[in-house]
């Protein structure tokens, strides 16, 4: 009878043992859930205070005709860099196109490539 009460007593001991193991590591595993979820959930997600622009559809960036040191130049949109250069002069342009030089000096904007290629063959013919 002592040994069968000793061994209720050692079952019992370790079943509560396994029990309070197993209780533990199950909050620290959902806790640790939740604060990445609350992470995740912070960081991607928008607030209502955030304000979310709409991305332009065309990646193509926009072109700009323009004169410098007597010939047609096509810059980038940020008018810094250099897209084209050409060898279009501007005394012909003035005395065969005086309309054409007078919408160059005030710089003629374009959406892609394919306008100011054709653009600047017109120029050329």
């Amino acid at each position: 009878m002592k040994k069968l009460f000793l061994y209720i007593v050692i079952f019992t001991a370790i079943f509560l043992c396994t029990f309070y193991y197993a209780r533990t590591f199950y909050r620290e595993k959902m806790q640790a859930e939740a604060q990445y979820a609350q992470e995740e959930a912070t960081s991607e997600e928008p607030n209502e205070e955030t304000i979310v622009l709409p991305q332009p559809e065309n990646n193509e960036k926009k072109y700009i005709a323009g004169i410098k040191n007597g010939y047609v130049i096509v810059y980038m949109d940020d008018v810094d860099t250099v897209f084209e250069y050409t060898d279009i002069s501007v005394d012909v342009l003035r005395a065969t196109l005086p309309e054409m030089y007078q919408k160059l000096q005030r710089q003629i904007e374009f959406e892609d490539k394919k306008e100011v290629f054709e653009f600047l063959e017109d120029l050329a013919s």
